[in-house]
């Protein structure tokens, strides 16, 4: 059962970060998180969570379909 402490019947306490997205010297957000290095100093955020995503393509009437990260 899921409650304030649990998430699909995981434990889930945690700490909350305040986290901002920023251009930093001229890049822009997916080239990287900056996060304060007391965070990793004193092993605040111990786990790691790994997600991997699968995309097909498919041949279609038009032609093959093409996977790119442009937005439509």
């Amino acid at each position: 059962a899921d409650g304030p402490s649990t998430d699909q019947g995981e434990l889930a306490l945690g700490r909350n970060v305040v986290v901002a997205f920023v251009p930093w010297e001229g890049y822009n957000y997916e080239d990287a998180i900056l996060l304060s290095e007391d965070l990793v100093k004193d092993d605040v955020f111990t786990s790691i969570h790994i997600e991997e995503y699968e995309a097909q393509a498919r041949d279609t009437k038009l032609g093959p379909e093409e996977i790119t990260r442009d937005i439509p």
